[in-house]
């Protein structure tokens, strides 16, 4: 059971963010856990206090959901939070938002992933789980 769930998304796609809100809202009460999103653009301050940004909120999470639309993430960046999310061991959930057929970045198709659909009691009950 997922007690905080980092989500993963383009963060200068904010639509992606409020979609996944307003999703996970109408079942709030059904996720034992809690959504984690990065929030502070640190971006200003470089490359490292992103990673900074990034892994401290990550350290606090065991799963994580990574949502994949037509506006897909910097490769680096979810590179990035791939590496940490198995390092530490965390659960790996992915999602593609409806109505996209994006590519999957390499890394992430190559994880031991959990594909769920663009559905919350779908994703709730793997985040449970």
């Amino acid at each position: 059971m997922a007690q905080r769930i980092f989500v993963s998304y383009n963060f200068s796609d904010r639509i992606v963010k409020e979609l996944v809100q307003s999703m996970m809202r109408k079942a709030l009460k059904q996720l034992d856990g809690h959504l984690v999103f990065v929030t502070d653009d640190v971006s200003y301050n470089g490359p490292s206090a992103i990673a900074w940004e990034v892994a401290r909120l990550m350290d606090e999470c065991d799963a994580t959901l990574f949502i994949v639309g037509e506006n897909p993430h910097n490769s680096p960046w979810l590179d990035h939070e791939v590496e940490c999310a198995m390092s530490k061991g965390m659960t790996i959930l992915l999602t593609q938002l409806p109505q996209t057929n994006a590519y999957i970045p390499d890394l992430l198709a190559n994880t031991s992933s959990v594909k769920v659909g663009w559905d919350v009691n779908e994703i709730i009950a793997c985040l449970n789980s």
